[in-house]
């Protein structure tokens, strides 16, 4: 059975006392949202190809206007019995549907959390590609 990690948990793998987690903790996670769009972005421009496939015999032809890569995830939900229906995957656990894209370097360029785990992928592009709250930075 799975559970949230607790504070006693976090101060066990990181070597601090549970006061230092309890005061630190929280705030860091905090900034890390906050500053979230400054670290999660395109690291070039995507009019840009990159070189590594246009000099690609094998894969440019078929990738030479693509900036990077998409895929869907489903990462572990700590939800309410009563609440968590919807977040019941294909599989009987609770999870978060994630989006996430990444460049050819595997950077991240953008992620979207925030769907129950029942929530088909299509579902999900839709809504972050239509909503420019989003950012959802794609090709011209």
């Amino acid at each position: 059975m799975a559970k949230a990690d607790s504070y006693r948990d976090a101060a066990e793998r990181f070597q601090h006392s549970i006061s230092t987690i309890s005061i630190y903790f929280k705030p860091m996670l905090k900034a890390l949202v906050s500053h979230s769009r400054e670290i999660i972005r395109p690291y070039q421009s995507l009019n840009e190809v990159p070189q590594e496939i246009l000099n690609n015999e094998l894969y440019g032809p078929f990738l030479r206007y693509a900036i990077g890569a998409l895929d869907g995830t489903h990462i572990e939900a700590v939800i309410d019995d009563a609440k968590g229906k919807p977040y019941r995957g294909r599989k009987g656990n609770k999870t978060w549907n994630v989006m996430a894209a990444c460049s050819f370097n595997m950077l991240f360029t953008f992620i979207h959390v925030g769907f129950e785990g029942s929530a088909h992928d299509s579902l999900v592009w839709r809504h972050f590609l239509g909503d420019a709250i989003m950012r959802f930075s794609h090709p011209p």
